[in-house]
């Protein structure tokens, strides 16, 4: 049984600290309030990692350490700090809900192989409910409209199930929030059974009082109202009941996924390009938009934020992925499932061209059913290896479903016995 550490997944008001802390009161685990600098301190691991392997004289490449090697020592030494430090010897393990962390959960194996992870999923509205309650609403100032915090839970959700399904549940196991509160000490049970954590009532205090949702309609609001159509609420509202209506899944782990995931989590943040790389490569994109795309023409650019990438005589370009607001999201789509849906939305919102720069091309590996959907549905205008892709999103060249309802369909079928719809 893994001895490693614990990491919780959820959105903010998932219950996913909830949990933590309670764990964390057993005398074997050790509750952290947040390691956001986790997956910024492996990018900068791997650089340090690529100079002394190509330094000839280096003891790493004369003892032939290798970069799993070393990326785990460190590991070692972070736990320790985190842990042994404040509690002593004893081999007292980390229990973290940083929220960031359900997007991280392949760069954190690079540092800690035998880590354990625990997905909580507590139902959208109550989320989405709870990211807007006036009195606590000035500690989530990024969810104040209601359509963000629905596209949080998503992403956050999406996330959690892509880690599932590739690292299966003797890795991942899902807890519903509905369960910790209404059957605490077995929840808790079956938590500390699946990191390898004998009982202890200890853990039961933080949960003393709490109960239920009850989702009552918000302050105001009209029961027999018709709901607001809000971007990503049919989405998550949808996630939402398959999720909390499925039976605990007991997915095998896939290899191959893992090392796809884990090799795209280290290679993406790890090596970027130097400033002048990043200036040069920023003209010839733009040049090549200026030469391929249309006058007046509207695109999507993969640009990690970056609004020299928009600055196109002549065309207007937008972030891809974007907010509601048109501004860059902020983090990469969870899956191909999430990446299809966004495009689609944007597509039927106008844009007719997608662009992305050599240095996003790990999104065709890594999101694989993203570039079936690109390579069966539009046109490729031109390919420059060095520089970028480009697609036409041709209306007319797509066909079939619409692909958020095939995404929903998947997920369904996925969480359902049999590959059958539990819907």
């Amino acid at each position: 049984m893994s001895k490693g550490p614990v990491f919780v997944l959820g959105p903010e008001r998932s219950g996913a600290n909830l949990l933590a802390w309670s764990l964390g009161q057993h005398p074997a685990l050790a509750a952290s309030m947040s390691t956001t600098w986790l997956a910024p301190f492996l990018a900068d691991l791997d650089r340090a990692f690529d100079q002394a392997a190509a330094d000839d004289r280096s003891q790493l490449a004369g003892r032939g350490v290798t970069r799993a090697e070393f990326h785990r020592a460190f590991g070692e030494a972070a736990l320790h700090l985190l842990t042994g430090d404040r509690r002593g010897a004893g081999g007292v393990r980390l229990v973290d809900p940083t929220p960031g962390h359900a997007f991280e959960v392949f760069a954190l194996r690079w540092l800690f192989r035998d880590a354990l992870f625990i997905h909580v999923v507590r139902d959208a509205s109550a989320v989405v409910r709870l990211l807007l309650d006036k009195d606590i609403s000035k500690l989530f100032r990024g969810y104040h409209r209601e359509h963000k915090a629905y596209e949080h839970w998503v992403s956050t959700v999406r996330a959690g199930l892509a880690a599932e399904r590739a690292l299966g549940s003797g890795t991942v196991l899902r807890v519903l929030h509905r369960d910790l509160v209404a059957e605490p000490e077995q929840t808790l049970r079956r938590c500390l059974d699946f990191v390898g954590e004998e009982w202890d009532p200890v853990c039961l205090r933080p949960l003393d009082g709490v109960t239920a949702d009850v989702d009552p309609p918000g302050e105001g609001e009209d029961e027999s109202a018709a709901p607001v159509a809000l971007p990503f609420r049919e989405e998550a509202e949808a996630l939402s009941r398959a999720l909390l209506d499925a039976p605990p899944p007991c997915y095998p782990p896939d290899p191959a996924l893992i090392e796809d995931l884990e090799r795209a989590a280290l290679e993406q943040p790890s090596h970027p390009p130097s400033p002048s790389d990043i200036r040069t490569l920023v003209a010839r994109v733009k040049d090549t938009m200026e030469t391929v795309l249309p006058a007046g023409s509207r695109a999507l650019v993969v640009s990690r934020g970056d609004d020299r990438l928009l600055d196109v005589d002549g065309r207007s370009a937008g972030h891809f992925p974007q907010g509601d607001d048109g501004h860059y999201l902020g983090y990469h789509p969870a899956d191909s499932a999430d990446a299809i849906a966004r495009l689609e939305a944007l597509r039927r919102g106008g844009a007719q061209f997608l662009v992305i720069p050599s240095t996003a091309f790990w999104w065709l590996d890594h999101y694989r059913e993203f570039q079936r959907h690109l390579d069966e549905r539009y046109r490729l205008v031109t390919h420059r290896p060095d520089v970028c892709v480009v697609y036409a999103l041709d209306p007319v060249a797509a066909s079939g479903p619409d692909a958020l309802a095939l995404a929903l369909e998947r997920v369904d079928a996925a969480m359902a016995p049999s590959g059958r719809s539990p819907r």
